[in-house]
């Protein structure tokens, strides 16, 4: 009994964080997905079941198309879909590759079923230029993939250093060479002030307000999924600030386990001396890094009901830093007239 009472409880504070997980995430960071179902003369198609399927989870959203043949998902989880549409006395439907990034507002454009029985399928591929246009919405903003982000080398594996890659931010004086939640208040989007700026982290604000120019935490940069920035003409419910509003979607489990374990270590024995070092015969200041860390995801075995429908994913990552001045500081000394008031 008490083994039955402690899977109990566990189940329900799982479904509970699961359940406060999907409001955040409807409030600022959820997708919403469109589209028109039709038949072949052109007609629209109602009452169609459409099944919007998360290739990561396998989790299934499904609506019904209106009388006018259309459909909207309006709270989606960024990631990677399938569209399934089902009509009587039409083949199945079957749209692959529909990406949705954190905050889209997409069309999966005009789906046209074929006449035929359900035990057929037709399947396409999405357009990923289509899906990019944006009909419904004027926001301006660009997204870096958790792909990007484990894969571009950065020097100091601080996230933000990657905001130089978008069109329209300036960084006005932090280097990113060690990691650490400051360097938030050095970058200028579109011309904004640089402490005008809001971040969150699934939807959670993640800004200092006391000074709007650092953050709470520091990501680790393999727990991120992906992080949208949107520059200009976003959304009211995007507010709180003037400036650009970025948006970290971290990483969750899927139905297969994976886990990784890495170490970034940085020496002084890798860097050349300084000019002024070697004019003096200094050696070279101490300089090291050492970022070790893993992480680790799949499905929660609790029970073979809830094994494909709650996930995991925990990340940890250590880091040791060592950052001295590069070379001594170089004064001025006053000559003996100076001394003496000359």
């Amino acid at each position: 009994m008490h083994l039955r009472k402690a899977q109990f409880l566990i189940i329900s504070a799982a479904l509970l964080a699961g359940c406060l997980c999907i409001q955040v995430f409807g409030q600022t960071t959820s997708a919403i997905l469109s589209g028109t179902v039709r038949d072949p003369s052109g007609a629209a198609v109602p009452g169609a079941t459409v099944k919007a399927i998360d290739t990561r989870t396998n989790l299934a959203v499904e609506t019904i198309t209106t009388v006018e043949g259309t459909f909207a998902f309006p709270s989606l989880q960024p990631g990677n879909y399938t569209l399934e549409i089902e009509m009587t006395g039409f083949k199945k439907l079957v749209k692959t590759g529909v990406v949705l990034n954190a905050s889209d507002r997409v069309s999966a454009g005009v789906m046209v079923l074929e006449v035929g029985g359900l035990t057929e399928t037709v399947s396409v591929t999405a357009d990923a230029a289509a899906l990019q246009v944006k009909t419904t919405s004027g926001e301006i903003g660009e997204v870096i993939t958790g792909r990007h982000v484990l894969e571009l080398g950065l020097n100091g594996r601080n996230v933000l250093d990657l905001m130089r890659t978008i069109p329209g931010v300036v960084n006005t004086g932090a280097n990113f060479q060690a990691a650490g939640p400051g360097g938030f208040g050095n970058l200028s989007i579109n011309g904004s002030r640089a402490n005008q700026h809001n971040l969150t982290i699934d939807g959670s604000t993640n800004v200092d307000t006391g000074s709007n120019g650092t953050q709470h935490v520091m990501m680790n940069m393999d727990a991120i999924a992906e992080f949208k920035v949107l520059t200009s003409n976003y959304q009211a419910e995007y507010g709180r600030a003037s400036g650009g509003d970025i948006k970290i979607v971290t990483r969750g489990g899927g139905s297969q386990y994976h886990a990784t374990g890495y170490i970034f270590h940085r020496h002084e024995g890798f860097n050349s001396n300084t000019f002024f070092n070697n004019a003096d015969g200094l050696g070279r200041a101490l300089y090291r890094y050492n970022y070790a860390g893993y992480n680790a995801s799949g499905p929660i075995p609790i029970t073979k009901g809830l094994k494909e429908k709650l996930f995991f994913f925990w990340g940890q990552e250590w880091h040791q830093q060592l950052v001295p001045l590069a070379s001594a500081y170089q004064n001025r000394m006053p000559t003996n007239l100076e001394v003496n008031g000359d």
